[in-house]
């Protein structure tokens, strides 16, 4: 009779323990799913600080909006240091963007947002002149260089 109520009690230990195990996992995945949604929401919030970052530039840099769209008409006309400027300018975007990409690959940003903002990356890099990125190349290893020479096409 005693037999019994061991077996009894061991059937129901290991009952319990297997639903500990699944209320363990089903809060570990929850956990996970939560954790990723918000390095996503994380990686998208430096990306738009780095764009924030560039549009205050723009707005509080004396003669800085007059650069960009001399750089855009005539970049020959750009002296030295204004060309070190717009460099340093565009040097803030594309590190965004590769900021994004690396974030995709390893798997840290949604693929709904990724694709949002190449979109964003790729359209904005084309209305740019590709002295911008020329000029940028030295700072990107090969994989983010073919991968935005893939993505943008310049005039």
């Amino acid at each position: 009779m005693r037999a019994g109520k061991l077996r009894t009690a061991v059937s129901m230990a290991e009952i319990i323990s297997a639903l500990a195990v699944v209320v363990t996992l089903v809060y570990a995945v929850s956990e996970l799913k939560r954790s990723s949604a918000r390095t996503s929401t994380d990686i998208e919030t430096i990306l738009y600080d780095r764009m924030l970052e560039m549009d205050r530039l723009v707005v509080e840099a004396d003669g800085f909006a007059d650069l960009l769209a001399r750089a855009s008409e005539d970049p020959e006309s750009l002296t030295p240091s204004e060309r070190a400027r717009y460099l340093a300018y565009q040097h803030i975007f594309f590190d965004a963007w590769e900021a994004a990409v690396v974030a995709q690959e390893g798997g840290l940003m949604r693929a709904e947002s990724f694709e949002s903002w190449d979109r964003f990356f790729a359209a904005d890099a084309a209305r740019a002149p590709r002295f911008g990125w020329i000029g940028n190349l030295r700072f990107y290893g090969e994989e983010f260089i073919e991968y935005v020479e893939r993505r943008v096409s310049w005039e």
